[in-house]
């Protein structure tokens, strides 16, 4: 073959010179995309059952949900997580084109469909995610010395709000926020001497913390409904919340049996930029 192309010299550079030119011309008519759609052969299946055991999931969810779609030719493999009250899987095709693949994960939507009137009562609908390589195309972080987080989480959300109505934004999502939080410390020589407990000042916050329907206002045709708000505004409200009544019929404050404190809550994880929050 390397003989044959030395003494055909002409003939190679007219290949050659052909592929080149064909590239050019073709050139301009190649899709091109600055964030091409890639789909990918591989999705996530999940099915939440409250308060069932691992064997339970594995039996009742898990079992039915791969025996269903591994009947689908087109699927290579099936792993599958069994924990408390959730069954995953991760499903994995063979090597196929996008829009095979599009059309493979429509049959398994189908038939998630259909098993789910085999799965128990109280089993939450089987969900199926395809975007588990969606990455970010931009990243914009806030810092700053002077702002607390509680500043900072502030102006996120507002510049959440612009971004979003930008009709060529998808989604913005905000990661390395701190809330704040109440934290309240009993003193339990206080609860002692009032003869409360613990398990009390639970049910009285917790009871005093709600919202609750107060019916509807009638006037004429026209119904307006009314809500009871029990919900705490500020911490002075929380502080002064009535946990119950001494002897003498004087009321005993939250105040007077554990001290109030607003703080930020613990972080599970931290975000930083050089350094700064």
């Amino acid at each position: 073959m390397i003989k044959w192309s030395v003494k055909h010299r002409s003939i190679i550079f007219m290949i050659c010179l052909f592929i080149l030119l064909a590239g050019v011309l073709l050139y301009g008519d190649l899709e091109r995309q600055e964030n091409p759609n890639v789909i990918v052969p591989r999705a996530i299946v999940t099915c939440v059952y409250p308060g069932a055991s691992p064997t339970d999931i594995a039996q009742l969810i898990v079992k039915p949900i791969e025996s269903k779609i591994n009947e689908i030719a087109e699927i290579k493999t099936i792993k599958s997580y069994s924990k408390d009250s959730i069954g995953v899987l991760i499903v994995s095709l063979e090597d196929l084109g996008n829009d095979d693949i599009s059309k493979v994960w429509e049959d398994v939507k189908e038939d998630l469909d259909e098993v789910r009137a085999e799965l128990p009562d109280g089993a939450w609908e089987p969900e199926i995610d395809t975007n588990v390589t969606e990455t970010y195309g931009m990243l914009i972080t806030l810092s700053s010395d002077r702002y607390s987080y509680k500043n900072l989480q502030s102006l996120s959300d507002e510049l959440k709000k612009r971004l979003e109505a930008d009709s060529g934004v998808k989604a913005v999502d905000i990661d390395g926020e701190i809330d704040e939080e109440i934290d309240i410390y009993l003193d339990m020589v206080k609860l002692q001497q009032y003869g409360l407990a613990p398990s009390q000042i639970v049910q009285v916050v917790k009871a005093r913390n709600v919202n609750i329907p107060g019916g509807n206002l009638e006037i004429g045709k026209i119904k307006v409904p009314i809500q009871t708000t029990g919900e705490y505004e500020n911490i002075d409200e929380l502080m002064n919340t009535v946990v119950d009544m001494s002897d003498s019929g004087t009321p005993i404050y939250l105040k007077d049996v554990a001290e109030v404190i607003k703080s930020e809550e613990k972080m599970e994880e931290f975000i930083t930029l050089d350094n700064e929050k």
